[in-house]
């Protein structure tokens, strides 16, 4: 879970009556969304960009790469080894995650207004804009 000046908390729902944090790392902003692909938590993490996390072994998470994005990253979502962050007044910045410790933003895309949201299915993204509404991009290397 994205918490804000905390950071990301992992939490042991295996009772969902009782959840328990089960571990956290303090990430240097404020985390505002997590994407969870393979062993690695995406936390877009406010004017800190993106925050790559080692969730390998949840008991003890590790910040392992970061980029810094112009906005101010409010939500991302992963696709294979790219990485979708709806940045603010930044747009949708896309970023190269194949090398998790040292991600690289490979491209941007001017939004109308202020990305608020993203989600991506295929090469198909749907990025929510503050003004403007639904943007639907499609996005190939």
């Amino acid at each position: 879970m994205a918490d804000g000046s905390i950071g990301l908390q992992i939490i042991d729902i295996s009772d969902p009556q009782n959840p328990d944090i089960f571990s956290e790392v303090d990430t240097p902003g404020s985390a505002r969304s997590v994407a969870v692909y393979a062993d690695f938590a995406y936390v877009a993490d406010g004017s800190d960009g993106l925050q790559i996390i080692d969730v390998s072994d949840p008991g003890d998470p590790d910040v392992i790469g970061s980029v810094d994005t112009p906005g101010y990253a409010r939500s991302v979502t992963v696709s294979g080894d790219v990485a979708y962050m709806a940045d603010g007044s930044g747009g949708l910045q896309i970023i190269d995650v194949s090398d998790p410790g040292d991600p690289e933003i490979l491209d941007f895309v001017e939004m109308p207004d202020y990305a608020y949201g993203v989600t991506a299915a295929g090469d198909i993204v749907y990025a929510c804009d503050r003004s403007n509404g639904l943007q639907i991009i499609r996005y190939q290397e």
